[in-house]
Protein backbone atom coordinates (compact mmCIF):
# COMPACT_ATOMS: atom_id res chain seq x y z
CA UNK A 1 0.00 0.00 0.00
CA UNK A 2 1.06 3.60 -0.96
CA UNK A 3 2.02 5.58 1.83
CA UNK A 4 -0.76 8.46 1.64
CA UNK A 5 2.26 11.15 3.27
CA UNK A 6 1.03 14.65 1.66
CA UNK A 7 1.50 13.57 -2.22
CA UNK A 8 0.39 16.70 -4.00
CA UNK A 9 -1.39 16.08 -7.24
CA UNK A 10 0.78 18.37 -9.07
CA UNK A 11 -1.24 21.42 -10.68
CA UNK A 12 -3.87 21.66 -8.47
CA UNK A 13 -4.96 24.78 -6.50
CA UNK A 14 -5.50 25.31 -2.51
CA UNK A 15 -9.10 25.55 -2.59
CA UNK A 16 -9.27 22.13 -3.98
CA UNK A 17 -8.69 18.54 -3.78
CA UNK A 18 -5.11 19.01 -3.94
CA UNK A 19 -3.80 15.73 -2.36
CA UNK A 20 -3.83 11.53 -2.60
CA UNK A 21 -5.79 10.55 0.57
CA UNK A 22 -6.99 6.96 1.48
CA UNK A 23 -10.23 7.24 -0.13
CA UNK A 24 -13.41 6.83 1.42
CA UNK A 25 -15.75 3.61 1.15
CA UNK A 26 -19.46 4.40 -0.65
CA UNK A 27 -22.19 3.91 1.16
CA UNK A 28 -23.74 0.17 0.14
CA UNK A 29 -26.78 0.70 -1.84
CA UNK A 30 -29.68 -1.65 -1.82
CA UNK A 31 -30.24 -1.71 -5.63
CA UNK A 32 -33.81 -0.70 -7.53
CA UNK A 33 -36.70 0.15 -5.19
CA UNK A 34 -39.22 -2.55 -6.78
CA UNK A 35 -42.25 -1.23 -5.07
CA UNK A 36 -41.17 2.28 -7.07
CA UNK A 37 -39.63 0.81 -10.17
CA UNK A 38 -43.60 -0.66 -10.43
CA UNK A 39 -44.93 2.57 -9.92
CA UNK A 40 -43.35 4.65 -12.19
CA UNK A 41 -43.99 1.86 -14.89
CA UNK A 42 -47.50 2.07 -14.41
CA UNK A 43 -47.08 5.93 -14.52
CA UNK A 44 -46.52 5.32 -18.51
CA UNK A 45 -48.90 4.43 -21.31
CA UNK A 46 -49.61 0.80 -21.24
CA UNK A 47 -48.10 0.15 -24.90
CA UNK A 48 -44.78 1.08 -22.95
CA UNK A 49 -44.82 -1.38 -20.06
CA UNK A 50 -43.56 -4.53 -21.56
CA UNK A 51 -40.63 -3.02 -22.44
CA UNK A 52 -40.58 -0.90 -19.09
CA UNK A 53 -40.74 -4.51 -17.34
CA UNK A 54 -37.41 -6.16 -19.54
CA UNK A 55 -35.60 -3.20 -18.62
CA UNK A 56 -36.15 -3.62 -15.17
CA UNK A 57 -34.19 -6.98 -15.82
CA UNK A 58 -31.19 -4.92 -17.63
CA UNK A 59 -30.39 -2.45 -15.23
CA UNK A 60 -27.22 -2.92 -13.55
CA UNK A 61 -26.26 -1.93 -9.82
CA UNK A 62 -22.51 -2.78 -9.40
CA UNK A 63 -21.39 -2.61 -5.35
CA UNK A 64 -18.75 -1.66 -4.20
CA UNK A 65 -17.34 -5.27 -3.23
CA UNK A 66 -17.34 -5.60 -7.41
CA UNK A 67 -16.11 -2.64 -8.77
CA UNK A 68 -12.93 -2.66 -6.29
CA UNK A 69 -12.69 -6.57 -7.38
CA UNK A 70 -12.47 -5.79 -10.78
CA UNK A 71 -10.44 -3.04 -10.68
CA UNK A 72 -7.78 -4.84 -8.67
CA UNK A 73 -8.05 -7.65 -11.43
CA UNK A 74 -7.23 -4.55 -14.24
CA UNK A 75 -4.62 -2.94 -12.47
CA UNK A 76 -3.03 -6.22 -11.26
CA UNK A 77 -2.86 -7.05 -14.97
CA UNK A 78 -1.12 -3.66 -15.29
CA UNK A 79 1.11 -4.12 -12.28
CA UNK A 80 2.76 -7.43 -13.81
CA UNK A 81 3.88 -5.20 -16.61
CA UNK A 82 4.40 -1.92 -15.54
CA UNK A 83 7.11 0.51 -16.59
CA UNK A 84 9.80 1.24 -13.98
CA UNK A 85 8.77 4.74 -14.23
CA UNK A 86 5.20 6.73 -14.74
CA UNK A 87 3.28 9.25 -13.80
CA UNK A 88 -0.58 9.55 -13.53
CA UNK A 89 -3.03 11.48 -14.64
CA UNK A 90 -5.66 12.85 -12.33
CA UNK A 91 -8.01 15.25 -11.95
CA UNK A 92 -9.51 16.52 -8.51
CA UNK A 93 -12.83 16.53 -7.15
CA UNK A 94 -13.82 13.91 -9.62
CA UNK A 95 -14.22 9.72 -9.54
CA UNK A 96 -11.36 9.41 -11.66
CA UNK A 97 -9.35 10.80 -8.48
CA UNK A 98 -10.82 8.13 -6.43
CA UNK A 99 -10.04 5.49 -8.22
CA UNK A 100 -6.45 5.81 -8.50
CA UNK A 101 -6.43 5.98 -4.91
CA UNK A 102 -7.97 2.98 -4.32
CA UNK A 103 -5.22 1.68 -6.98
CA UNK A 104 -2.49 3.50 -4.53
CA UNK A 105 -4.01 1.16 -1.74
CA UNK A 106 -2.93 -1.72 -3.90
CA UNK A 107 0.49 -0.65 -4.51
CA UNK A 108 0.05 1.56 -7.59
CA UNK A 109 3.38 4.34 -7.04
CA UNK A 110 3.47 6.80 -9.81
CA UNK A 111 6.29 9.62 -9.50
CA UNK A 112 4.00 12.31 -9.85
CA UNK A 113 0.01 12.81 -9.74
CA UNK A 114 -0.21 15.60 -12.63
CA UNK A 115 -3.32 17.45 -12.71
CA UNK A 116 -4.83 16.44 -15.92
CA UNK A 117 -8.47 18.95 -16.15
CA UNK A 118 -12.13 18.28 -17.05
CA UNK A 119 -12.00 18.48 -20.60
CA UNK A 120 -9.48 17.74 -23.10
CA UNK A 121 -6.61 18.25 -20.83
CA UNK A 122 -7.12 21.46 -20.79
CA UNK A 123 -4.98 22.11 -17.27
CA UNK A 124 -1.96 19.86 -18.11
CA UNK A 125 0.34 22.58 -19.56
CA UNK A 126 -0.30 24.56 -16.49
CA UNK A 127 0.77 21.65 -14.16
CA UNK A 128 3.60 20.76 -16.75
CA UNK A 129 4.75 24.30 -15.99
CA UNK A 130 5.24 23.63 -12.01
CA UNK A 131 7.29 20.79 -12.73
CA UNK A 132 11.29 20.47 -12.68
CA UNK A 133 12.18 20.35 -16.60
CA UNK A 134 14.85 17.65 -16.28
CA UNK A 135 13.95 14.79 -13.66
CA UNK A 136 10.28 14.49 -15.00
CA UNK A 137 10.96 13.77 -18.76
CA UNK A 138 11.58 9.94 -17.68
CA UNK A 139 8.74 9.80 -15.81
CA UNK A 140 6.17 11.35 -18.62
CA UNK A 141 7.39 8.48 -20.69
CA UNK A 142 4.85 6.57 -19.56
CA UNK A 143 1.47 7.77 -18.83
CA UNK A 144 -1.19 5.97 -16.65
CA UNK A 145 -5.11 7.06 -16.27
CA UNK A 146 -7.59 5.21 -14.44
CA UNK A 147 -11.09 5.76 -14.09
CA UNK A 148 -14.07 4.15 -13.22
CA UNK A 149 -16.00 3.36 -16.65
CA UNK A 150 -15.87 4.39 -19.93
CA UNK A 151 -19.50 4.66 -21.87
CA UNK A 152 -18.69 6.20 -25.18
CA UNK A 153 -15.20 6.35 -25.04
CA UNK A 154 -15.16 10.32 -25.65
CA UNK A 155 -13.70 11.54 -22.73
CA UNK A 156 -10.94 9.08 -22.04
CA UNK A 157 -10.18 9.50 -26.34
CA UNK A 158 -9.84 13.26 -25.87
CA UNK A 159 -7.77 13.23 -23.07
CA UNK A 160 -5.55 10.82 -24.19
CA UNK A 161 -5.67 12.57 -27.78
CA UNK A 162 -4.84 15.70 -26.02
CA UNK A 163 -2.41 14.75 -23.05
CA UNK A 164 -0.23 13.29 -25.78
CA UNK A 165 -0.21 16.48 -28.04
CA UNK A 166 0.75 18.34 -24.59
CA UNK A 167 3.67 16.14 -23.95
CA UNK A 168 5.22 15.61 -26.97
CA UNK A 169 5.40 19.57 -27.54
CA UNK A 170 6.35 20.39 -24.07
CA UNK A 171 9.16 17.37 -23.32
CA UNK A 172 9.93 16.32 -27.06
CA UNK A 173 9.02 12.80 -25.96
CA UNK A 174 6.22 10.73 -27.55
CA UNK A 175 4.76 8.90 -24.15
CA UNK A 176 3.02 5.81 -23.90
CA UNK A 177 -0.17 5.72 -22.56
CA UNK A 178 -1.52 2.99 -20.06
CA UNK A 179 -5.72 2.72 -19.30
CA UNK A 180 -6.77 1.20 -16.71
CA UNK A 181 -10.98 1.49 -16.32
CA UNK A 182 -12.42 -1.82 -15.04
CA UNK A 183 -15.73 -1.42 -16.73
CA UNK A 184 -16.19 -0.68 -20.54
CA UNK A 185 -18.01 -0.90 -23.43
CA UNK A 186 -16.98 -2.64 -26.33
CA UNK A 187 -17.89 1.36 -27.98
CA UNK A 188 -15.76 2.79 -25.67
CA UNK A 189 -12.99 0.24 -26.62
CA UNK A 190 -12.95 1.01 -30.11
CA UNK A 191 -12.80 4.47 -29.47
CA UNK A 192 -10.12 4.62 -27.44
CA UNK A 193 -8.25 1.78 -29.37
CA UNK A 194 -8.38 4.36 -33.06
CA UNK A 195 -5.98 6.49 -31.38
CA UNK A 196 -3.60 3.70 -32.39
CA UNK A 197 -3.80 5.04 -35.81
CA UNK A 198 -2.82 8.22 -34.80
CA UNK A 199 0.81 7.19 -34.09
CA UNK A 200 -0.12 6.98 -29.93
CA UNK A 201 1.19 4.46 -28.03
CA UNK A 202 -1.16 2.59 -25.48
CA UNK A 203 -2.72 0.00 -24.06
CA UNK A 204 -5.67 -0.99 -22.20
CA UNK A 205 -6.53 -2.47 -18.94
CA UNK A 206 -10.07 -3.52 -18.44
CA UNK A 207 -12.37 -6.54 -16.73
CA UNK A 208 -15.89 -6.41 -17.70
CA UNK A 209 -17.62 -5.30 -20.78
CA UNK A 210 -20.92 -3.31 -20.11
CA UNK A 211 -24.02 -3.53 -22.78
CA UNK A 212 -25.06 -0.85 -24.22
CA UNK A 213 -28.67 0.72 -24.39
CA UNK A 214 -28.64 -0.46 -28.25
CA UNK A 215 -27.09 -3.98 -27.20
CA UNK A 216 -29.51 -4.96 -24.98
CA UNK A 217 -33.06 -4.63 -26.58
CA UNK A 218 -34.49 -5.80 -29.90
CA UNK A 219 -34.67 -2.85 -33.11
CA UNK A 220 -38.45 -2.67 -32.35
CA UNK A 221 -37.92 -2.35 -28.91
CA UNK A 222 -35.17 0.64 -29.49
CA UNK A 223 -37.74 2.76 -31.07
CA UNK A 224 -39.96 2.29 -27.91
CA UNK A 225 -36.93 3.23 -25.36
CA UNK A 226 -36.28 6.27 -27.95
CA UNK A 227 -39.06 7.54 -27.26
CA UNK A 228 -38.61 6.66 -23.32
CA UNK A 229 -35.57 7.97 -22.61
CA UNK A 230 -34.72 10.40 -25.40
CA UNK A 231 -38.36 11.44 -27.02
CA UNK A 232 -36.59 15.08 -27.49
CA UNK A 233 -33.50 14.29 -29.59
CA UNK A 234 -34.18 13.37 -33.40
CA UNK A 235 -33.87 9.99 -34.48
CA UNK A 236 -30.47 9.65 -35.53
CA UNK A 237 -29.40 11.54 -32.23
CA UNK A 238 -31.20 8.95 -29.76
CA UNK A 239 -30.12 6.15 -31.87
CA UNK A 240 -26.30 7.10 -30.81
CA UNK A 241 -27.22 7.48 -27.44
CA UNK A 242 -28.35 4.19 -27.69
CA UNK A 243 -25.06 3.19 -28.62
CA UNK A 244 -22.69 5.27 -26.27
CA UNK A 245 -24.91 4.75 -23.35
CA UNK A 246 -25.20 1.74 -20.70
CA UNK A 247 -27.98 0.42 -17.64
CA UNK A 248 -24.68 0.46 -15.06
CA UNK A 249 -24.84 2.03 -12.06
CA UNK A 250 -22.40 2.16 -9.08
CA UNK A 251 -22.40 2.23 -5.20
CA UNK A 252 -20.14 5.51 -5.59
CA UNK A 253 -21.92 7.34 -8.28
CA UNK A 254 -24.85 7.07 -10.88
CA UNK A 255 -22.85 8.38 -14.56
CA UNK A 256 -24.05 11.59 -15.92
CA UNK A 257 -26.64 11.63 -18.69
CA UNK A 258 -23.41 11.21 -21.07
CA UNK A 259 -23.32 7.76 -20.21
CA UNK A 260 -26.63 6.52 -18.31
CA UNK A 261 -30.13 7.43 -19.05
CA UNK A 262 -31.09 10.74 -17.00
CA UNK A 263 -35.40 9.19 -17.44
CA UNK A 264 -33.52 6.47 -14.96
CA UNK A 265 -31.35 8.66 -12.65
CA UNK A 266 -34.38 10.46 -11.90
CA UNK A 267 -37.37 8.38 -12.08
CA UNK A 268 -38.70 10.52 -15.16
CA UNK A 269 -42.16 9.49 -16.26
CA UNK A 270 -41.74 10.33 -20.00
CA UNK A 271 -44.50 8.72 -21.70
CA UNK A 272 -47.78 9.20 -19.05
CA UNK A 273 -50.44 7.61 -19.08
CA UNK A 274 -53.14 10.34 -19.07
CA UNK A 275 -52.27 14.02 -19.62
CA UNK A 276 -53.89 14.21 -16.55
CA UNK A 277 -51.54 11.75 -14.57
CA UNK A 278 -49.27 13.90 -12.16
CA UNK A 279 -45.57 14.93 -13.83
CA UNK A 280 -44.13 14.30 -10.35
CA UNK A 281 -40.80 12.17 -10.91
CA UNK A 282 -40.60 8.10 -8.94
CA UNK A 283 -36.53 7.76 -8.14
CA UNK A 284 -36.41 3.94 -7.84
CA UNK A 285 -32.67 4.43 -8.38
CA UNK A 286 -31.24 6.05 -4.73
CA UNK A 287 -29.86 9.08 -4.80
CA UNK A 288 -25.98 9.05 -3.87
CA UNK A 289 -23.66 11.07 -2.14
CA UNK A 290 -19.97 10.25 -4.15
CA UNK A 291 -17.45 9.21 -1.39
CA UNK A 292 -15.03 11.38 -3.49
CA UNK A 293 -17.24 14.66 -2.33
CA UNK A 294 -16.19 14.09 1.33
CA UNK A 295 -13.41 16.32 2.52
CA UNK A 296 -12.20 14.46 5.28
CA UNK A 297 -11.75 10.81 5.82
CA UNK A 298 -13.89 8.66 7.46
CA UNK A 299 -14.25 5.75 9.50
CA UNK A 300 -15.12 2.30 7.21
CA UNK A 301 -17.46 0.04 8.11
Amino acid sequence: MTNFNNIQVVGSFDFEDKVMKKPNHPTNQQGIDPILFNAWVNAHQRCYVNVLQKLKKKIVHITFSDFRTALIKSLNDFLKNRPSKFICLVEPGKSQKWVTELAMVKNLKAEKYVRLGEEGANLLKFSLLKLDYEPAIESFRNVVILDDGSFSGNQMSNNISAASRIISEFFGIKPQFFVVVPYMTKCARKKIEKLGNKGIKLKIFTNKQMETVAEAFEKEELEKIRKLFWKNLEQKQALEKARTTALFWFDHKIPNSMSFPEVLAKGVVSQQRTKKSASENVRFIPEIHPPYKDIEPREEE
